[in-house]
């Protein structure tokens, strides 16, 4: 699996350069995703198909922490969107 974190993702900017990067990926291959975005993210949430896991988290050092220890153990590589590393 892979995890596409955006968790501190809020800007406009920061979420539309995030929609094109999910967009890109093929309907396919999307089941090989879990996304975790922040819940004060504004977007269409059309696009947010077919994927293995979608996660709107808190935009909190420790909530996002927790999430990502239950897992740790399905992901191979992380994509990280936030200045904040995991």
């Amino acid at each position: 699996m892979i995890l596409i974190d955006s968790t501190y993702v809020v800007s406009k900017g920061g979420v539309n350069i995030l929609k094109v990067f999910l967009n890109s990926i093929k309907l396919k291959d999307r089941k090989k995703f879990i996304v975790f975005l922040d819940e004060r993210t504004q977007l269409d949430k059309s696009f947010l198909v077919n994927f293995h896991c979608i996660k709107f988290i808190k935009g909190n050092l420790i909530v996002r922490q927790f999430y990502y220890l239950k897992i740790k153990n399905k992901i191979k590589v992380i994509v990280n969107f936030s200045n904040i590393p995991l």
